[in-house]
């Protein structure tokens, strides 16, 4: 551990840099920065690293708090997970969906979507024909799409709500039966709140022939494995980053009390709203963007059973809510990916939706239980025998909540920030619709920007 005080670095040795925040992105900002060449010190206020990836083993499962699927069109995290050395461990999961409508879950293969869009009767024949409209402009922006760092082009998409695209381009089938769930199991908001470009963005990453993965040691291996060359310090809570003679100066308060540092660069991967606080050289307009980004909190089931539901081998449901306004979906585990449950048995993961975490984010887990088992009994008949165990998890702040303007926005904080504090870079979810991929994204694009300006930096004190 570093002593309290200042501790100032040889300039003849690597640059040491700070990463604060040990989620997807920050750890994405650790290596790309190890990889440069800089000793990292990884600061998390939490006891463990990964953020919101957290695997838990319960009586015999494999279960995850957080995110347990990676789709084949994330190819930053994919990257990363083989420069890590855990291709090996990714496993082919289930690719099938689940949409209700009218009380029949319509099932659907991601690998072979076009075809099995074809064939449904979700949809009717109009409304299949008219859903062309949305693969048309997915494609006619898919360069910008593909790329979570370029949505911020997409000034022209960004002027209306998903719905409000939806009414526009689609029709009221498409809206309630298909952009509805998508919206929110996928983005985790009613799509009246969201910009049409997460729609897109979400929509975009279902074209051509999706899977998706497991990792058979859970997600926090991966976590593990991305932290084990930094000096890592959990129970770190980082109360300011600013400037510092020619680096940046970290205050930050655990166990020891209060205790500062100085490093050459600083990359900061926490929630927005955290990061306008600890940025201590931020203008006011751009720390009251950062402050006004809006997020949503989750409360998640785990729920173990004594034999899986029959009939049923969709790996993800997706609700539409007019039936179940509790949940936004409900992954079944056990078709996700077998090696998660004992032999026989099922496993759930039940995603709560905004409005109902919001009112259950506080409540007691019995509360919690009896606000939503009720609706998975509904959708899962049955569920309720066969409950072997239960585990309530809850997440204050679990995705961003765009809103139409909001890429615009964040364009004009960006090209606000460009060339300021260039030794302090911003990573963390709010730059995409929030996913694994998006926010590994741009942790990767923050460890890059700091490493470069370092690299300058030397380059400059060498030529002189």
């Amino acid at each position: 551990m570093m002593t309290a005080g200042i501790r100032r670095v040889d300039e003849n040795s690597a640059e040491p840099v700070a990463v604060v925040g040990s989620g997807p992105s920050g750890l994405a900002a650790a290596w790309r920065l190890r990889r440069a060449g800089h000793p990292v010190t990884v600061f998390e206020a939490g006891r463990e690293v990964g953020g919101k990836m957290r695997t838990r083993r319960l009586d015999g499962f494999l279960t995850e708090e957080g995110p347990s699927l990676i789709s084949s069109s994330y190819r930053s995290i994919l990257g990363l997970m083989a420069e890590v050395g855990l291709a090996g461990e990714l496993e082919r999961a289930g690719s099938v969906i689940g949409i209700p409508r009218d009380g029949v879950i319509r099932q659907l293969d991601c690998s072979r979507i076009v075809r099995d869009f074809a064939r449904t009767d979700l949809l009717s024949a109009r409304s299949k024909l008219v859903l062309g409209r949305m693969l048309a402009d997915c494609l006619r922006h898919r360069r910008s799409l593909r790329d979570p760092g370029r949505l911020v082009d997409l000034g022209g998409v960004d002027t209306e709500s998903a719905a409000g695209y939806a009414r526009r381009r689609l029709n009221p089938e498409l809206l309630e039966h298909l952009v509805a769930p998508m919206g929110r199991a996928l983005i985790g908001a009613s799509p009246e709140q969201i910009s049409a470009v997460d729609l897109l963005y979400a929509w975009n990453a279902f074209i051509g022939r999706v899977g998706f993965f497991a990792l058979s040691g859970g997600m926090s291996s991966y976590a593990e494995a991305m932290a084990r060359d930094h000096d890592v310090r959990t129970g770190a809570e980082v109360r300011r980053v600013g400037p510092c003679g020619t680096g940046v100066e970290v205050t930050w308060v655990d166990g020891g009390g209060e205790r500062k540092a100085e490093f050459a660069g600083c990359v900061l991967a926490v929630p927005a709203h955290v990061a306008a606080k600890v940025h201590g050289a931020l203008d006011p307009a751009r720390a009251g963007f950062l402050a006004g980004v809006r997020y949503t909190a989750m409360v998640n089931l785990v729920v173990g059973l004594d034999e899986p539901p029959a009939g049923n081998r969709a790996m993800y449901a997706l609700l539409g809510g007019t039936g179940t306004p509790e949940l936004l979906g409900v992954i079944l585990e056990h078709n996700k990916a077998p090696r998660t449950t004992p032999a026989g048995r099922g496993l759930l993961s039940v995603y709560a939706s905004p409005e109902f975490s919001a009112r259950l984010l506080d409540a007691d887990d019995d509360a919690a239980l009896a606000a939503l088992l009720p609706a998975v009994e509904q959708m899962l008949p049955g569920t309720r025998h066969r409950i072997s165990f239960t585990r309530v998890c809850r997440w204050d702040t679990i995705a961003i909540r765009s809103r139409p303007g909001y890429y615009g926005e964040l364009r004009r904080f960006r090209d606000a920030g460009a060339g300021r504090d260039p030794v302090i870079q911003l990573a963390g979810d709010y730059f995409a619709p929030s996913n694994l991929n998006s926010a590994t994204a741009a942790g990767e694009r923050a460890g890059r920007a700091c490493a470069s300006v370092l690299a300058s930096r030397t380059h400059g004190r060498r030529s002189t």
